[in-house]
């Protein structure tokens, strides 16, 4: 008797990259799965993806599609999230190695502490470089990538036509293209290389943990404590300031691994500890190595791009006053709360903290400016309403809402009073009897 053969649900589509550091991410499989389908990626998650996750029972009802919205960055890590949407898509796709395409098979070693970015970040130049499959790279998702090992230029994280960040999975994500304009994310200009070896080494590193291990093996903590147990007893006192000054880690790091009060690692931390051994994340993890003594005769102190700098109270003030200045003679000018920490390079608490009459002035300045802006907006729509209308009208058609809207970048959902003003005054204006369905 033979058996029925076991057809998928979804397409059976490889993903790329599987064993190597240029592995796709599970968002971005997610998204090319739709776009076989020729369905939105937002369609495929409401209709078939929640629906599975219901089946699971792991999350209140009420609360799966606000995983979807606010947890999308989570889906290429470590988390029950990314796990389960990995098996969901096995199965509908009949296959069994989706879980590679998540840094699942380190969450009995790693912390999800700043283990991943809110929003994508891309190589321009890689999306180019992708003639006919665009994908996104799981490395691309790792906070502490920041460099593309292949055209070593920095990532970028806005769409370089209309400045939007870009979630994982939204409704009308398409790999390599915006989300908000739909403009493509590549780059055909000549690449122009950064040196910056240390940063390249990080990526190399992390790029080894996402390649295929020998026999696929799920690493655990055991040979990776007793190798810090020997790294530990090599240690010349005082050990804690040893390892804060030269390794880059808390002083109790390694205290706490060896008593049991902890059995995990940051993946920070872990780089730190490779770069300051010369060995991979999977050598540490998988096996006993060798720790030569001379090694410790020539130190030299490792910095990690994240430390912060000393915090200047002159510098700061002049750019908060210059930024002040700026606002006033043009509201274009402007920059949100993320933007301004991020030019300055201090946190919003830090400035109100050290600064707290200029920051209540800035403050108004952008609500100020937000007004503004808003009230020209308005004008810039209204304008475009009464244009498209006059349009429609010369060329032979009549100007009913509904034809309007689709000329439109925005959506009239029929609730604007002042929207559906324009359009009746232009219709009045143009001398059109207006039809009994007005909206036709």
């Amino acid at each position: 008797m033979k058996l029925k053969q076991q057809h998928s649900v979804l397409y059976n589509i490889p993903p790329i990259g599987v064993g190597t550091m240029e592995v796709e991410s599970l968002t971005s499989y997610i998204a090319r799965i739709a776009d076989a389908h020729c369905v939105e990626t937002g369609t495929l998650v409401n209709e078939i993806l929640i629906t599975e996750l219901k089946k699971e029972g792991i999350y209140k009802e009420e609360n799966i599609f606000a995983v979807y919205r606010n947890q999308t960055s989570k889906f290429n890590g470590l988390s029950v999230t990314a796990s389960k949407n990995a098996k969901i898509m096995n199965r509908l796709c009949g296959r069994d190695n989706l879980e590679n395409l998540t840094l699942n098979k380190y969450k009995n070693i790693l912390t999800d502490t700043r283990l991943l970015k809110v929003n994508k970040s891309w190589c321009p130049y890689c999306v180019a470089d992708m003639k006919e499959t665009q994908y996104e790279k799981l490395i691309w998702n790792i906070s502490l990538v920041d460099t593309c090992h292949i055209h070593n230029v920095k990532l970028v994280d806005t769409c370089q036509k209309c400045g939007a960040n870009q979630k994982h999975i939204k409704y009308k994500t398409l790999n390599g293209f915006c989300q908000k304009c739909f403009q493509w994310l590549g780059n055909n200009n000549k690449v122009k290389c950064e040196n910056d070896s240390k940063n390249l080494q990080k990526v190399f590193f992390i790029g080894g943990m996402l390649e295929k291990t020998k026999n696929n093996h799920i690493p655990t903590n055991k040979h990776f404590v007793k190798n810090l147990i020997c790294l530990w007893d090599l240690i010349p006192s005082p050990k804690r300031e040893f390892q804060e000054k030269n390794i880059g880690i808390s002083g109790k790091l390694i205290t706490d691994l060896r008593r049991g009060f902890t059995d995990k690692i940051s993946l920070r931390n872990l780089i730190r500890i490779c770069i300051f051994l010369n060995c991979s994340p999977n050598d540490l993890l998988g096996r006993l190595i060798d720790i030569p003594f001379e090694s410790f005769k020539t130190i030299k102190k490792l910095q990690m791009n994240n430390k912060r700098e000393k915090f200047d109270n002159v510098k700061l003030e002049r750019m908060l006053i210059e930024y002040i200045s700026l606002c006033k003679e043009d509201e274009k000018n402007y920059m949100n709360t993320k933007e301004l920490e991020k030019k300055t390079g201090h946190s919003a608490s830090t400035m109100i903290k050290h600064f707290p009459v200029l920051y209540e002035d800035i403050k108004k300045l952008n609500v100020e400016s937000r007004e503004k802006l808003k009230i020209q907006k308005q004008k810039d729509r209204l304008e475009l309403i009464r244009q498209e209308t006059i349009n429609l009208h010369h060329s032979g058609i009549y100007p009913g809402l509904k034809k309007v809207q689709r000329k439109l970048p925005f959506v009239i959902t029929g609730f604007e009073k002042d929207y559906r003003d324009m359009w009746e005054a232009t219709i009045i204006e143009l001398g059109i009897v207006r039809r009994v369905n007005q909206f036709d």
